[in-house]
C-alpha cells in the first residue's frame, strides 16, 4: 500500500514539548477553531488540551494559563502558539521539515516529510504555521493503524 511508513508515537517529547495527540476527533476540532479565530490565550490552551496536555485557567485576570505535559509533575506558562513562530514550530512533529512566508497580503505555513505535504495560508505567520504542524499530526493520526 503506503511505502512510507508512520512514525507511531511512544510517548517521547516533541522538541522538548509537544506529545503526539491520541484523538483524531478533537484534534479536528481545534483546526477548525485556528481556521476561524485569531490568536489568543484560550485557543493555545484548547490546542495543548487536543494534544493531551493538562491546562490550568487563570486564577485571577491578571494570571496566565499554565500547562503541564503528560510526563511532567510541573507546570510551565502557557506557550504562544498562535502568536509567535517560534512557538508554532514546537506543533510540528519530530522528522517533518517546516517554514513560514509571505505572499502578497497573506501569510503560509507548511510541514513536509516525505511525500506527505501540508501548506497552509492564513492572516498570520504563527497562525499558518500552527494549522500546518497540526495536520500534520493528523496525517500520521490518519495513517496509524
Amino acid at each position: 500500500m503506503n511505502a512510507i511508513r508512520p512514525w507511531a508515537p511512544r510517548g517521547a517529547a516533541v522538541r522538548g514539548a509537544v506529545f503526539a495527540p491520541r484523538c483524531l476527533t478533537s484534534l479536528g476540532r481545534v483546526i477548525e477553531r485556528l481556521e476561524a479565530m485569531e490568536a489568543s490565550p484560550a485557543l493555545d490552551a484548547e490546542i495543548f488540551r487536543s494534544l493531551g496536555w493538562q491546562v490550568s485557567a487563570p486564577a485571577s485576570p491578571r494570571a496566565a494559563y499554565r500547562v503541564r505535559s503528560p510526563l511532567s509533575s510541573t507546570w510551565m506558562p502557557l506557550p504562544p502558539v498562535t502568536l509567535l513562530t517560534d512557538g508554532a514550530a514546537i506543533l510540528v512533529p519530530p522528522g517533518w521539515d517546516h517554514g513560514v512566508g509571505r505572499r502578497g497580503a497573506h501569510a503560509f505555513g507548511w510541514c513536509k516529510q516525505g511525500a506527505r505535504f501540508a501548506e497552509i495560508t492564513s492572516s498570520t505567520p504563527a497562525l499558518a504555521l500552527a494549522r500546518a504542524g497540526l495536520h500534520a499530526w493528523r496525517h500520521i493520526l490518519m495513517e496509524s493503524p
